[in-house]
């Protein structure tokens, strides 16, 4: 017998909209993804956010919630989901603190914080992870979902 995946630490964060949001809330109604973007000024990362609004259906089909978390200032972010009229919150996580706790790898000779996608399924345990190795290395849509197919092949089995 293999052993379980390994639950995900619990978080509170203040979204765009200045709600508190808690990791443990989704626990039993909805997988979480949890998107790690380098920052607003890295044009892949922009991009990879427009491609899963574009997605957001299928997500949502999938009783699954995006949570994007960002190192730039609240105002920042703020002002980018407003812009870009993204579905799913967004959070600021200035200080890295959250990026931090679930190890979003870094850089330090050259690109700084890289491209990280964790996936907790509805039981509160990491399924999937991807760390990027450069800034464009960020997991399609597609392969977020076909990794949502088989959680959900998996639980029902």
């Amino acid at each position: 017998m293999s052993d379980p995946a390994p639950l995900a630490p619990d978080f509170q964060l203040v979204d765009t909209q200045g709600y508190p949001v808690t990791l443990s809330t989704f626990r039993g109604r909805a997988n979480v993804i949890l998107i790690f973007n380098r920052g607003l000024a890295c044009p892949f990362c922009r991009r990879h956010l427009a491609e899963l609004r574009r997605q957001s259906a299928a997500f949502e089909a999938r009783h699954t919630v995006i949570l994007a978390i960002d190192p730039d200032r609240p105002d920042q972010v703020r002002d980018f989901w407003k812009q870009e009229d993204l579905p799913f919150p967004g959070f600021a996580d200035a200080g890295n603190k959250l990026a931090s706790l679930y190890r979003q790898p870094v850089d330090m000779y050259h690109a700084g914080r890289l491209p990280c996608a964790v996936i907790i399924d509805r039981s509160g345990r990491i399924r999937y992870r991807h760390d990027g190795s450069s800034a464009p290395d960020v997991p399609s849509p597609e392969i977020l979902l076909a990794e949502l197919d088989k959680i959900d092949r998996d639980t029902s089995a």
